[in-house]
């Protein structure tokens, strides 16, 4: 079953997805129908929601509570979710390309395979989060998050923006920085061994005891 909200200049459609805890899920969405009809106004509670298949554009839903919520799959582009908490949530291959995530709680989340596409995550909270495996970061702005302690080993963060980011302890092996800007980040512990750095800036980041074994570098713009 497929509804269709048209707001302001924008359409809202929502899949409800014939599946168990359909019930759980329209009602779910049933409460966001009803939070956007009032304007966005004070914060939405749906801790523990079933989310998964959704689709949602441009709409805003700053300060939502999705803490342990299950997002598989969901749609959510250009979705304002700043200041939300999305601690324990399940994000696997959830797209939210183009969506503003800044000062959301994404703590203990799993993310697997899901796309961050020119995203905004400044200030954002990923510390520990889990299953980073396939996640797409390429073009997200990552300015001043905390990624301390996380495992992104493989992920792709091409062009992203991760000046003043936390990385410490973060396992970064093999993972793709092409391009990204690390200055004044903060990589103390962390390993990107087989890392690939090309035209990556590292402008004082701080690297004590950061492993760089056999880094891919070209052109790598780095003071230290």
């Amino acid at each position: 079953m497929t509804y269709n909200y048209l707001g302001k200049h924008k359409i809202i459609k929502y899949v409800y997805p014939i599946k168990y805890y359909q019930t759980k899920t329209m009602a779910d969405l049933d409460k966001i129908l009803e939070y956007l009809r009032a304007g966005s106004i004070g914060k939405l509670d749906l801790r523990w929601g079933i989310l998964n298949d959704i689709v949602l554009y441009d709409v805003d839903l700053s300060g939502i509570d999705l803490s342990y919520a299950n997002l598989k799959k969901a749609d959510l582009g250009k979705v304002n979710l700043s200041n939300a908490n999305l601690s324990n949530a399940y994000l696997c291959e959830t797209d939210l390309s183009g969506a503003n995530l800044s000062n959301a709680d994404l703590r203990g989340a799993d993310v697997k395979s899901a796309c961050f596409r020119d995203t905004d995550l400044r200030f954002a909270d990923l510390k520990n989060a889990i299953n980073l495996s396939g996640a797409y970061f390429s073009g997200a702005n990552l300015s001043k998050a905390d990624l301390s302690n996380t495992d992104l080993s493989g992920v792709n963060l091409s062009n992203a923006n991760l000046s003043r980011a936390n990385l410490s302890d973060a396992n970064l092996t093999f993972a793709n920085l092409d391009g990204s800007n690390l200055t004044n980040a903060n990589l103390t512990n962390a390993d990107l061994s087989g890392a690939e750095i090309t035209g990556a800036k590292l402008d004082i980041a701080i690297l004590s005891n950061g492993t760089l074994r056999r880094p891919y570098i070209n052109s790598l713009d780095m003071l230290m």
